[in-house]
């Protein structure tokens, strides 16, 4: 798995870079939050040095389709490696299904249940491995968890939470049945709305760069 970095200048001629992460095999291995995180500061010190003095960076935009899910601590500390689908996880839904409550949750949400839905990892987490639950303050997606370390964001825009199992699609908010299937209060997931592209100095967000040109931030 790599991230994947395009660059367009002026003359609208482009580049692209790839940064592999440190585990090449994910998913069958286990990747952290701070890999993951690591990877994309070290991708914009890249293009900063790249670049050079020189030249002015206008703006950097951040999208992807990310999967993965991640507790965290009452300090947003990663309580374990990224979550991801794991086929262990099956006799869950099979559970759901059964009882009736999984084909209620679907017709709710409009996501098919599978063990890559975030609902179903952190029920997973929660009779798998109880005492890290225990620990588990916020869950937010891999994607959400960058807008947090890189801008102290903790929001998620509707479409990614229409892929967690825990949203509703007619009252678009959160699922109080998901969100009691699962342990989970609506307070410990982010709040749903469009990210605002931030307009911030190049080294907030990348503390090891010298540059202080003020950049726009694109999200989505």
């Amino acid at each position: 798995m790599n991230l994947e970095v395009g660059m367009q200048d002026e003359n609208q001629q482009t580049s692209q870079q790839s940064y592999p992460y440190t585990r090449a095999d994910f998913p069958s291995a286990t990747l952290s939050a701070l890999q993951l995180t690591e990877s994309v500061k070290q991708a914009l010190l890249d293009l900063d040095q790249r670049l050079g003095e020189s030249n002015q960076i206008e703006r950097i935009r951040f999208h992807g389709s990310l999967s993965g899910w991640l507790p965290l601590d009452s300090a947003y500390q990663p309580v374990t490696d990224i979550l991801s689908a794991s086929e262990s996880n099956q006799h869950f839904i099979d559970a759901l299904i059964m009882n009736g409550i999984g084909k209620q949750l679907q017709n709710k949400t409009g996501v098919p249940l599978s063990p890559s839905v975030p609902l179903i990892m952190t029920i997973a987490l929660k009779d798998n491995e109880p005492d890290l639950f225990a620990k588990s303050v916020h869950f937010m997606g891999v994607f959400e968890y960058l807008l947090y370390q890189l801008f102290g964001l903790n929001v998620i825009e509707p479409a990614h939470a229409a892929r967690t199992g825990f949203y509703n699609v007619l009252k678009q908010d959160w699922d109080p049945q998901a969100l009691a299937i699962a342990g989970v209060q609506r307070e410990q997931l982010p709040e749903i709305s469009r990210p605002n592209n931030q307009v911030v100095a190049f080294n907030h967000v990348v503390s090891s760069s010298n540059r202080t040109d003020t950049i726009t931030f694109e999200i989505g």
